[in-house]
């Protein structure tokens, strides 16, 4: 019979795996690190990354889990973490102009603690200078020579007030009325004594004095009292000249030695920022010298540490290699650096410059910052924060934040400049989503390294699957593995890759075989891992994780589950899907149901209207109804309703790789001829009916086995897989010794004919004239079930 799909022999699907003894010695070294082996364009990716110091040469790191990112990302740094003068230490001082805002200060490696000691000596020495400074006979002499001079002349005006006063017959008492804001008044003399003018008031109404009298002494209070503010307010003009002329003075005085001291720092440092920041000080501790020399009446007590300290939040001192940080919680404050603040004996919030913590961005400057591109993204408005930090390449730290918000604190710190290389490990879906929908992203990211899970298969890289072996045995201390263990091995590692000719780099997943195969091993009481251990291992690594494929394979013995492998039915076929459980995924038979009548309304998906349909699988269906038009009805209208569902599905299928089972289903409804139950497929179809290469072919393969072992092998029975996924039958010895036996099939098909002409039996039918096929051809009974059906349609 024609176009029947070609049957995979068992020398098809074996894997030859023979290592060179000479390769396999105990001896065998390799300076190559495992995490680099298949990884040469990520590697060369990630040097040149490493080694250009530019604006946006960031770096993103694509790969899956277990491909060695990190640990090469690291082997890497290690060899190009050498100083090249450009490390920096940083520090915040105290604004003396504006408090709220500190400034930053940038010293080479090192420096900054030395600035730090000599600002630490400077206060020492300025206090014991100003307090000697304002002893000197020189200063208290011009001081009590200022105090006196404004003395006597309060003396001499007051006593001339008071002989005015005398002389016009009054004289100044004191008083308690303080609504009034004096202490002090003017009260008339009557016979040489002081009268109150209440008490003359009185005097006047019993007639002891002539109310003429009183008025005029009225009249000429006021006029006194005038004389006495203006006086008074002679006197304290006098006194705040005085006290002007005392911080002049004082300020004179002690402004040579705060100048020297001050200037004999400023002259080691060549940095013009320090030199300013140096000036601003001097002039703060003249202006502020009364805390040095203890004369200050300030209710609140000045840490001269703090407002004079230096808060270095980065310091190189004693480093050798550029720094890497890794940060695996990257908030707003762990990466920018945060604001921190504490109440108070009196319960009142505060902060100072002192406060403020560096965050990622700054500890690794001049160097590198390892982020998970998850952890930035989770996070609700980091992405836009963290790329506004990338691109002005400045700054600035956070306000320290709680469950309640932000702090109520008003200090906003200079920004900083930072020259740190960015490493962002992630998935390539969320490389490729970033790069189309974020046009900043590759102008900050100019350089990807991918890591792929696969690496060719040949000779070299199985010689350095042993080499990884042999180096992680003798690490850990673990058993010694034989020659047929690292085919063990080996055999794994195409396992995970999915085709016979590529291995797997997901070298954690290897790593972890070898340390379970290891713990085997002492449990059965070998010395050596050898293959048996190895192939044990993987058993126990199923084990743990099939349960729901024992379970299934239960249901489908019992009946429970509706798979039926022997026999011919119309409309129904035994479709493939994979089901994964964490680590362990596993194949597991699908039964497609298809039925057909008259109307217009197309291909119905019954998955898709009760909402458990993928967008994959809405687009696999959709090529059914194209592919029915491509073929039968060229020029003819297709009429007809047909309705496709899998059976005993409760979840949301997605994918398109049961598109070729849903055709040979449909086919079968429409021609009403039946097909094979004992053969299940897996593919997908485009609309020329071209079966084209889907994932999970060993799952799959290996689940359909297990179900028609579940209820007896015929020696019919067997497994239909796009042509193109010939590499990828890898399985398991059970199944081998079937397929060798005969006793289970693997076939490839490379278009839907070839797989309707073995479900069925029949000649499909080579194409004819005006859209007709052979007579008694399969595609000539799709045809005119086509034309019945657009009949009955009208």
């Amino acid at each position: 019979m024609s176009n029947l799909p070609h049957e995979l022999s068992f020398e098809d699907i074996s894997l030859d795996i023979e290592l060179p003894h000479n390769h396999l010695s105990e001896e065998m070294q390799d300076n190559k690190h495992w995490a680099m082996i298949g990884q040469d364009r990520a590697i060369r990716a990630l040097k040149m990354g490493i080694s250009i110091r530019a604006k946006g040469y960031n770096i993103y790191v694509a790969g899956e889990p277990g491909t060695g990112k990190h640990t090469a990302i690291m082997d890497i740094l290690s060899h190009n973490r050498t100083k090249n003068g450009t490390l920096r230490d940083i520090a915040y001082v105290q604004n003396f102009q504006d408090p709220d805002k500190p400034l930053t200060l940038i010293f080479s490696e090192g420096r900054a603690r030395l600035f730090k000691e000599e600002l630490r000596l400077l206060l020492d020495r300025l206090t014991d200078r100003i307090v000697h400074d304002l002893d000197a006979e020189s200063y208290k002499s011009k001081r009590d020579s200022l105090i006196a001079e404004i003395e006597n002349r309060e003396t001499r005006i007051l006593s001339d007030f008071e002989n005015q006063l005398e002389r016009g017959g009054f004289k100044t008492i004191q008083t308690n009325d303080a609504t009034e804001g004096r202490a002090a008044d003017i009260a008339p003399l009557i016979d040489g004594n002081v009268v109150l003018f209440e008490d003359l008031q009185d005097w006047v109404a019993s007639g002891k004095i002539p109310e003429s009298m009183w008025r005029d002494t009225r009249e000429r209070y006021f006029t006194y009292l005038d004389a006495m503010k203006r006086t008074y307010r002679s006197i304290r003009i006098a006194r705040e000249n005085l006290d002007e002329a005392l911080i002049s003075l004082k300020e004179e005085t002690i402004r040579p030695g705060i100048n020297e001291e001050c200037s004999a720092i400023s002259e080691n440092w060549k940095d013009e920022n320090i030199k300013t920041y140096l000036k601003n000080l001097e002039c703060d501790i003249i202006e502020n010298n009364d805390w040095f020399s203890r004369d200050s009446e300030d209710d609140d007590v000045i840490d001269l540490n703090i407002r004079y300290g230096i808060n270095i939040v980065i310091d190189r001192f004693g480093v050798n290699k550029l720094p890497v940080i890794r940060e695996t919680n990257p908030t707003k404050t762990n990466l920018f650096g945060a604001i921190e603040a504490k109440y108070d004996v009196s319960n009142e919030l505060k902060t100072n410059f002192m406060m403020i913590k560096s965050g990622a961005l700054l500890e690794a400057d001049g160097g590198f910052l390892i982020l998970q591109a998850e952890d930035i993204f989770l996070k609700e408005g980091l992405w836009t924060d963290f790329k506004r930090a990338l691109q002005t390449g400045l700054v600035a730290p956070e306000i320290q934040s709680t469950p309640l918000g932000s702090l109520p604190i008003l200090m906003d710190p200079e920004p900083v400049m930072f020259d740190t290389t960015i490493i962002l490990m992630g998935p390539a879906r969320i490389y490729e989503s970033l790069c189309s929908q974020d046009d900043d992203f590759s102008k900050l990211f100019k350089v990807t390294a991918e890591f792929s899970s696969t690496m060719p298969r040949e000779t070299k890289t199985e010689n350095e699957y042993a080499v990884f072996a042999r180096g992680l045995l003798k690490k850990e201390n673990l058993l010694p593995i034989s020659s047929d263990g690292i085919v063990g091995l080996i055999s794994y590692g195409v396992f995970l890759a999915e085709k016979r000719d590529r291995l797997s780099t997901r070298f954690s997943l290897i790593a972890d075989l070898i340390r379970e195969a290891h713990y085997g091993a002492l449990v059965k009481g070998k010395t050596k891992i050898d293959i048996g251990v190895v192939k044990a291992a993987i058993a126990m690594r199923e084990y743990m994780g099939n349960l729901p494929e024992e379970i299934l394979l239960d249901q489908i013995r019992d009946g429970s589950l509706l798979i039926d492998v022997n026999d011919s039915k119309i409309g129904v076929v035994n479709g493939l899907a994979v089901l994964e459980r964490g680590f362990y995924s596993f194949g597991a038979p699908l039964r497609i149901t298809v039925a057909v009548g008259p109307g217009k309304e197309g291909v119905i998906n019954i998955e898709r209207e009760a909402g458990l349909s993928g967008e994959l699988h809405d687009k696999g269906v959709f090529l059914l109804e194209g592919y029915l038009r491509y073929r039968y009805a060229r020029r003819r209208q297709l009429s007809m309703t047909a309705s496709i569902a899998v059976e005993q599905s409760f979840s949301e299928i997605d994918g398109d790789s049961a598109s070729v089972s849903e055709l040979a289903a449909l086919l079968s409804a429409i021609a009403d001829i039946p097909v094979r139950q004992d053969v299940a497929i897996t593919g997908a179809i485009n609309q020329q009916g071209v079966v084209q290469p889907v994932g999970g072919v060993h799952e799959k393969v290996r689940g359909f086995f297990q179900a028609c072992a579940a209820r007896g092998l015929t020696g019919y029975q067997g497994v239909i897989i796009p042509a193109k996924n010939s590499q990828a039958v890898i399985l398991s010895e059970r199944v081998m010794k079937a397929v060798k036996e005969s006793r289970f099939h693997v076939w490839t098909a490379n278009n839907i004919d070839e797989v309707m002409a073995l479900l069925t039996g029949k000649n499909v039918g080579r194409d004819k004239r005006n859209g007709r096929f052979e007579s008694g051809s399969f595609n000539e009974a799709v045809r005119k079930g086509l034309v019945e059906l657009a009949k009955l349609s009208q």
